[in-house]
C-alpha cells in the first residue's frame, strides 16, 4: 500500500470542520511526516502502518495545547478514520490524496514545468495542460 505523499483531511469536531494537510512517508511499518493546520503544525509522532491501517499522533496549540491520536484506513486515494482529542472524545475524519502540484506561480500568472502558461493558481495544480487560456480542470475557455 502506497501512502507516501500529501493528503488533505477534514476533522468533524464540535468546533466545526477542521482542515489539515498531511505529508506522509513510510519506512516499513513506520510512518513519519508532518501535519499543517490552523490549530497547529508540526511533525507526526508514534506513526505506524499495519496493512491499510495508519496510526499517528499530532500536537496542536489552538484552542489549547493538545495531542491528537489518529487511526485511519486507506482505500486507494481515500483516507478515513477517527481522531481522539484527549478527554474531549473522538471525532471522525475523512480525506483524500492531494492533487499533484506540477506548476509554480510567477506574479499573477501560472506556468507548468514546461514553461507553458496556464490559468493562475486556482487551476494550475490540476494538470500540465498546454491549453493556455483554458481552465485545465475541464478545458472550458475562461
Amino acid at each position: 500500500m502506497a501512502v507516501d505523499g500529501k493528503w488533505d483531511i477534514v476533522i468533524n469536531s464540535p468546533l466545526g470542520a477542521q482542515k489539515a494537510s498531511l505529508d506522509f512517508k513510510t519506512d516499513g511499518s513506520s510512518l513519519s511526516g508532518t501535519q499543517q493546520a490552523a490549530q497547529g503544525s508540526g511533525p507526526l509522532e508514534n506513526g505506524k502502518v499495519d496493512g491499510n491501517t495508519l496510526t499517528w499522533s499530532a500536537k496542536i496549540s489552538n484552542p489549547m495545547p493538545l495531542t491528537l491520536d489518529f487511526t485511519g484506513t486507506v482505500d486507494g486515494d481515500k483516507l478515513s478514520g477517527s481522531v481522539k482529542a484527549g478527554a474531549f472524545g473522538s471525532f471522525p475524519f475523512t480525506g483524500s490524496r492531494s492533487a499533484s502540484h506540477s506548476c509554480f506561480t510567477y506574479g499573477s500568472c501560472c506556468f507548468n514545468s514546461s514553461g507553458i502558461g496556464v490559468r493562475c493558481a486556482l487551476y494550475c495544480s490540476k494538470s500540465l495542460s498546454r491549453k493556455v487560456g483554458f481552465d485545465v480542470s475541464n478545458t472550458t475557455p475562461i
